[in-house]
């Protein structure tokens, strides 16, 4: 920041600037070390040291005299009207430095004493407030002679009393008149000042009662603190009143000025340090520090509340458009958007956010509850709209062409606080952003149940074709008959088959042959059955139409990667995709040749058992003939293979529903396993997560799992409650969802099988993925003042506490101090919860970033003490603007007031104070509350 922008920053409001209220003028009265050219004082050099610094304000100094103080502003004034200095003025205050008549050091050194004036002073009112001014010293008649008189001597020896200080303060001003428009008044602390003797009480007295007239101070920054406190009296009942300090040079000689003014000196024996003050350069703006010491007055070698220039904005433009000014210039800490309703506040502020993020805008508005048709910077107005307006931000450094904001539009505060997800929503990218190592954790998991819930999906599916088969497989072994029916039946064949043998002369080794060969000649048939089935399956993937039999293209693998893809870096994503890619290929042809392999296979099984079941008929045909040309054997015989065949079909059927009931087993095993290991995830992750104490910005934050409601609706929704059942509560119209999740199997029984009734707008495969895969969602829990606020129970924080939450929120999902916009954040709250809570917010904050607010709330403007108030007025008869512009905008200090009644348009015919009061909401009580708040 250059030089000419610490003078003089005009239209930005209240800026922080190099201050040194005490540098002695050439030929002061008293310890004067100036050198003269040719016996003179050389006013030119004085004037253009303190011109060419890079202090914006000084207070000129003399003792008992203003001589001093009027010859160089003149002198001053000369010299920039003929053009010997250039650029912005160094504002010139008078200081009259005076010697009290107490003494309270060790060293018995009377209190020096200095009166600040307006830097409007004139030679009349100075002469009158001297002569009212009574010395300790009398004339010939004993009367004390006043400090206008005084002369040669008289300086070094006199004094004055407190008394006469104010009684001359009185015959000046008046009686009524608030002497601090008038002088402020300013004692020092160390030397000859009042740091009392610690052991003498009678000194400490009068050290406190010199402090209870004092405004302010000359000091160090090791006085700061105590000068701010409330409780530095001697008689620990009186209450003191917080008091600024300040840094002077002190300076008396040119060799002081330029070593000194503006410079922090160290490791000397006369230490210097550099005092900023954050105002207007006015008397006025002198004053706010004396309102706010400990918000407008630093003591440090570098620029207060620092930003990085490309971080904040310094003026907005327009262009293609008349109805709003070229420029608004705007303050690097808070600045006050303020005006009567449709005075174009709200739309200055978005189009700012607009001017730098158009699309984090509009998504902004949408989250507000903004129609997406009616995204605009104001109603009835869109970003679409007709014409050639075009708004661009003009960022510090001159340089930034792009930059980032946080937009809050108005009702988003409440808005976000009162939605516990919106919460969370919030919560995740502020944590995450500070601690990868958490955000990872929490992914981890996430992903691992979102796994688990598709393994239940897919073993709720393996579950109920399970079932399906082992019913289908149940009706058909009913189907078959009784097994030890068709056994006992096949005995009895068995034996009427032996009688016939032996009424035929067969012997017992032509049966017992028979018998052997019948049995293979079954397991061979089987084995055809069997090896038919599955090659006729196979072979709708396989195309035997051609010369060449090939597998076809229909034969697909679908690879499911474990982590997903969301658990990877956006840079990786290509190269995972081709990776599954490649082992998707490899895996279909190897399956493609594993499917064509087995379906020639089974070709070759079929005609190889065909040609063995030939062979052995053909071997034994003349056993076979015998047998069936023996007396009565034919019908025997073809029972006892029919049955054989029955009972091969129950054996097989038996076998098959073994294998389904123990499928079922299996998927109701899968099912209740993860349901365990996801109960077991979340509640791992809520504890470590709750260990680690997450927190910044004076809230911590703890992560909650549980069911939604909507949730708990679902789950109940399609079951029976008309009466009790082991999985529903009839009187609390609810699932037990823990009996459920602790025995899957027999639950996925009950409703197959219709023992727990559901309604019938519903099947029990719908109904077992809704329960089974119902998970308890992660909600994270704000804890601010020992208030609690998200998580799944109702908030304990105050609605004013509830906006501050949510804009500490948002102001941590990122680390980097951007430009804060705010939209009336006091919507929805009381006047209570702004000022105890929003109000000490923004004064905290503004210090980190930039704030640019629209609000009507005095409390939100003056009590958080905003550096620049723009305010804003819509041109109309009764207000017109200059050039009759639709949107004006008025930029300064809350230290900026006047009154002028012939200005032509309304923003010039007062300053931003009377502003302030005419359109803020308590504004006079406001300003009044503030100066109250330090008895000034």
């Amino acid at each position: 920041m250059g030089e000419v922008q610490l003078k003089d920053a005009p239209q930005r409001g209240s800026e922080w600037r190099k201050w040194d209220l005490h540098v002695h003028v050439p030929n002061t009265q008293l310890n004067n070390q100036y050198t003269k050219i040719d016996g003179s004082v050389d006013l030119d050099r004085f004037c253009r040291t303190i011109h060419e610094s890079d202090v914006s304000a000084v207070g000129l100094t003399d003792y008992f005299s203003f001589d001093g103080f009027f010859d160089v502003r003149e002198r001053y004034d000369q010299l920039l009207r003929d053009g010997t200095l250039t650029g912005p003025r160094t504002l010139l205050i008078p200081n009259l430095e005076l010697r009290l008549n107490d003494s309270v050091n060790k060293g018995g050194e009377l209190i020096d004493y200095h009166l600040i004036f307006p830097p409007k002073l004139e030679r009349a009112e100075a002469q009158e407030f001297l002569r009212n001014l009574k010395s300790s010293i009398t004339d010939a008649r004993s009367k004390p002679v006043n400090c206008g008189d005084l002369e040669g001597g008289q300086f070094l020896q006199a004094t004055v009393t407190r008394q006469a200080i104010e009684s001359a303060i009185t015959e000046t001003y008046g009686s009524k008149a608030d002497r601090r428009d008038h002088l402020l008044l300013v004692a020092p602390v160390n030397g000859n000042g009042i740091r009392a003797d610690g052991g003498n009480h009678r000194k400490r007295v009068i050290a406190d009662e010199v402090d209870k007239l004092t405004d302010g101070f000359f000091g160090n920054k090791n006085c700061v603190a105590h000068f701010l406190e409330t409780d530095r009296y001697d008689d620990a009942e009186q209450p003191s009143v917080p008091k600024p300090v300040f840094a002077g040079s002190d300076s008396h000689s040119f060799e002081d000025l330029e070593n000194w003014l503006g410079k922090e000196v160290s490791g000397s024996t006369n230490d210097k340090n550099v005092t900023w003050i954050k105002a207007d350069l006015t008397f006025d703006g002198l004053q706010q520090a004396f309102i706010e010491p400990a918000e407008r007055v630093r003591m440090q070698a570098s620029q207060p509340d620092f930003k990085e220039p490309y971080m904040h904005i310094s003026s907005v433009r327009f262009q293609g458009t008349d109805d709003f000014p070229q420029e608004i210039f705007l303050n690097p800490n808070l600045n006050a958007i303020i005006g009567s309703r449709s005075s174009g506040k709200s739309a200055l502020l978005a189009h700012i956010a607009h001017a730098v993020d158009p699309s984090y805008t509009e998504t902004q508005q949408l989250a507000a509850g903004v129609e997406k048709d009616n995204l605009g910077p104001a109603a009835g107005h869109l970003w679409s709209g007709p014409g050639d307006l075009r708004c661009t931000v003009q960022w510090s450094d001159g340089v930034a062409t792009s930059g980032k904001l946080i937009y809050i539009p108005q009702n988003s505060l409440f808005s976000i606080s009162s939605r516990p997800d919106e919460i969370t929503a919030r919560i995740k990218p502020a944590v995450f952003g500070r601690d990868s190592a958490i955000q990872a954790s929490y992914q981890s998991t996430t992903t691992k149940i979102d796994e688990l819930n598709e393994t239940i999906r897919d073993a709720i599916d393996d579950w109920f074709k399970s079932f399906s088969t082992h019913t289908d497989l149940g009706k058909q072994l009913r189907e078959k008959g009784d097994k030890q029916a068709v056994q006992s039946g096949i005995d009895d064949l068995n034996r009427e088959i032996e009688n016939l043998q032996r009424e035929a002369n067969l012997t017992e080794d032509d049966a017992a042959a028979y018998k052997a060969l019948s049995e293979q000649l079954n397991a061979l048939e089987r084995t055809l059955h069997d090896s038919s089935r599955a090659h006729t399956q196979l072979g709708q993937y396989v195309d035997a139409t051609g010369e060449e039999v090939s597998a076809i293209d229909t034969i697909r693998v679908t690879v499911t990667t474990t982590p997903s893809s969301d658990g990877f870096p956006a840079e990786k994503l290509g190269e995972l995709q081709s990776l599954v890619g490649e082992i998707e290929q490899d895996a279909q042809t190897r399956l493609r040749q594993f499917v064509l392999e087995s379906w020639q296979a089974l070709d070759r099984s079929i005609e190889a058992t065909r040609q063995e079941i030939q062979k052995l008929k053909g071997e034994n045909s003349e056993l076979i003939s015998r047998h069936e040309k023996a007396e009565g054997m034919a019908v025997p015989l073809k029972r006892l293979d029919t049955q054989k065949a029955v009972l091969a079909d129950i054996q097989r059927l038996e076998d098959k529903l073994a294998a389904a009931l123990a499928a079922q087993s299996e998927s109701a095993d899968k099912i209740l396993s993860a349901v365990n290991d996801r109960r077991r995830l979340l509640k791992e992750l809520c504890e470590d997560f709750n260990a680690e104490n997450v927190g910044f910005d004076g809230i911590q934050f703890e992560l909650e799992s549980g069911l939604l409601e909507e949730t708990r609706t679902l789950v109940s929704r399609d079951f029976n409650k008309k009466t009790s059942t082991p999985y529903v509560d009839r009187g609390q119209q609810e699932v037990r969802l823990d009996v459920i999740r602790g025995n899957p199997a027999a639950f996925l029984e009950s409703i197959a099988t219709g023992t727990q009734k559901l309604n019938q707008s519903t099947t029990p495969d719908k109904v077992a993925h809704i329960v089974l895969e119902a998970t308890e969602d992660l909600r994270f829990v704000a804890i601010m003042d020992e208030d609690r606020i998200g998580g799944f129970s109702r908030s304990s924080m105050t609605p004013g506490k509830q906006a501050l939450f949510s804009l500490r929120l948002i102001l941590g999902e990122s680390e980097d101090p951007w430009p804060l916009l705010l939209d009336q954040p006091e919507d929805d709250l009381d006047s209570r919860s702004i000022y105890e809570t929003i109000v000490e917010e923004l004064k905290s904050r503004k210090r980190e970033r930039q704030i640019i607010m629209v609000t009507h709330d005095a409390n939100l403007v003056i009590g958080a003490d905003a550096e620049a108030v723009v305010v804003a007025n819509r041109h109309g008869a009764d207000r017109p603007n200059s050039d009759e512009r639709t949107f004006d905008y008025l930029t300064g200090s809350l230290e900026n007031t006047h009154r002028t009644d012939d200005a032509t348009h309304t923003l010039g015919r007062a300053g931003i104070r009377e502003h302030a009061c005419d359109i803020l909401d308590g504004g006079e009580a406001a300003f009044q509350k503030r100066k109250q708040k330090y008895n000034i």
